[in-house]
């Protein structure tokens, strides 16, 4: 049996060279996330990075970042939304080929 998060937020992409990609999630004012787990994972190429940013076109915090390898956390955070804070996956890829990239983040409304 698998567990079904109210949010569950995949960004996975064939990126084309020297590309950033995003996928952003605005919450509502007042919307209150419980963030569980979240995961990265570049191409085995240190200049590939995928990552998670809260706030991102603000303050931002980069909750979970990898720069060429995989990584999955148990985050356990909590964000307030105010309709203009962004949660955003960011994908950047700057070989000079394409490359999978790509994250995720689960998470429930409280």
């Amino acid at each position: 049996m698998s567990y079904r998060y109210d949010l569950d937020k995949r960004f996975y992409s064939l990126v084309p060279a020297s590309t950033v990609l995003t996928d952003d999630y605005v919450p509502a004012d007042g919307e209150k996330i419980y963030l569980v787990n979240a995961g990265a994972s570049g191409s085995s190429a240190p200049q590939t990075t995928a990552c998670i940013i809260w706030d991102a076109d603000g303050e931002p915090q980069y909750l979970i970042s990898t720069y060429g390898e995989t990584n999955q956390s148990n985050l356990n955070i909590h964000l307030l939304g105010d309709g203009v804070k962004i949660l955003r996956i960011k994908l950047i890829n700057d070989l000079t080929e394409s490359a999978y990239v790509g994250a995720f983040w689960q998470g429930e409304l409280l």
